[in-house]
């Protein structure tokens, strides 16, 4: 009998006593036969796992009366039964657990034993069979699971700052970025282009006449929509302005784009769908039509964002969400927050929304329930981004809080701006934020 042969026939034995089928007289037996075989296997020139000396009984892990060969008859070749049903395979991982645990019970039987009667036979037995055992079986190809259980761990965020770019003469309101470039737009009234490369400002896009307070990449272009009221197009490979739309009454604040379509939000409550082949308005969400309620925003459309369905997600100055059909049909309005909605951002089947009530609040958008709240951050909650398994959220009180979306719970709060964090993008597993601080911070 080869180590592991004993290792399995002695866990078999152990049950039987422990469930109370064998005598505690039998396990010793048992086990005696056991050592006596294993010490036989390892000072026999016979050790092979295939012949059995003569003399030397066959134990098996069932019950039975040992088989002995007989020196007139020829040595048969042992077929040991398997020990575990053919269906079930060896995990080592679970059996280096179970060995551990009859090694604790064992130790324990044998400290109180020794307590009351000094060593007992078996204590030294079990003391045998430990020292000629406790090698592991080997890891090898043949007896390794194909998967082994393990407890998943949340590890903790730890980002840094790598570097500050600072160029603007004003706020930065947003930012966008496209490969190797960075755009940021500003109260400056420019869209500044970074080289992600050599983190210097390599072009000054100068074509609003006031703040630029959205940005979005869509298709071949880079679309900023301004206080000036106007959507300028970009070629984002020339970075020529193509095309200025014209359909705002007031501030453009929120921009979005799928398909042949891009979506906007302003100041003057509504939001514009866009049909980029002709670039004129083929629908709007407005607070009534006709003289008629339509279910519009009564305030500034703050914010835009798509479910994975491809609805429309829009969180406005009115403290409502609102979800969309793409043909901007007003399908439910979320109630919670008692302020101004800064901020939405989708990860998976889940809404994320910040306020100016301090609170990060976690919706369904199927049923339009509000499934938490988050209030970690002292002021305004002003941007939201997700990336992977984590939530960014940028605010007034000068901070970016880390959420890991697994537990919700925040992970790590980021400090280095000396302004409202405005703007926060995410690209690359790199964090970028701006700030009313005229600055921009790469986080990684």
């Amino acid at each position: 009998m080869n180590k592991e042969g004993a290792k399995e026939a002695l866990k078999v034995f152990k049950e039987l006593f422990d469930d109370g089928l064998i005598t505690e007289a039998d396990y010793q037996k048992k086990k005696e036969e056991i050592l006596s075989m294993i010490t036989a296997n390892l000072t026999s020139p016979l050790n092979s796992p295939h012949v059995t000396p003569v003399g030397t009984p066959i134990v098996s892990p069932k019950i039975r009366e040992p088989v002995v060969s007989s020196p007139s008859t020829q040595p048969k070749k042992r077929v040991d039964p398997p020990v575990q049903p053919p269906s079930e395979k060896i995990n080592q991982v679970d059996f280096k657990e179970r060995q551990r645990k009859v090694s604790e019970e064992l130790k324990a039987k044998q400290e109180k034993e020794d307590a009351q009667k000094g060593s007992s036979a078996l204590g030294v037995l079990e003391e045998q069979l430990a020292d000629i055992l406790k090698e592991p079986v080997p890891w090898t190809e043949t007896n390794t699971p194909k998967s082994v259980p393990t407890t998943k761990t949340v590890a903790t965020k730890s980002l840094q700052c790598v570097a500050t770019l600072a160029s603007h003469s004003n706020y930065v309101f947003c930012l966008a970025v496209q490969g190797s470039r960075l755009f940021s737009g500003s109260g400056d009234a420019t869209i500044k282009v970074w080289d992600l490369h050599s983190l210097q400002c390599t072009q000054t896009l100068r074509e609003h006449e006031s703040t630029v307070y959205a940005l979005t990449l869509h298709d071949q272009y880079l679309f900023s929509g301004g206080w000036d009221n106007t959507i300028k197009i970009w070629n984002s490979k020339s970075l020529q302005c193509e095309d200025t739309l014209k359909g705002h009454t007031n501030y453009v604040s929120a921009l979005v784009g799928t398909g042949g379509y891009l979506y906007s939000g302003s100041w003057d409550h509504t939001i514009q769908m866009w049909d980029l082949k002709s670039r004129q308005v083929v629908a709007s969400a407005i607070k009534e039509a006709n003289g008629r309620p339509t279910n519009g925003h009564t305030n500034c459309v703050s914010t835009l964002a798509f479910t994975q369905e491809g609805q429309l997600i829009s969180g406005s100055y009115d403290n409502t969400i609102k979800i969309w059909t793409p043909e901007l049909e007003c399908k439910k309005t979320l109630l919670g927050h008692s302020n101004w909605v800064y901020s939405v951002a989708m990860s998976g089947n889940r809404l994320f929304s910040g306020s100016r009530d301090n609170t990060i609040k976690v919706w369904d958008p199927s049923t339009g329930k509000c499934q938490n709240t988050l209030t970690d951050h002292s002021d305004y909650v002003t941007s939201l981004i997700t990336d992977g398994d984590y939530l960014y959220s940028g605010s007034m009180d000068e901070s970016i809080k880390v959420y890991d979306m697994r537990t919700m719970q925040c992970v790590q709060t980021l400090k280095s701006h000396t302004g409202n964090v405005f703007a926060l993008h995410s690209a690359h597993s790199t964090l970028y934020s701006g700030s009313w601080d005229k600055t921009i911070k790469i986080w990684q």
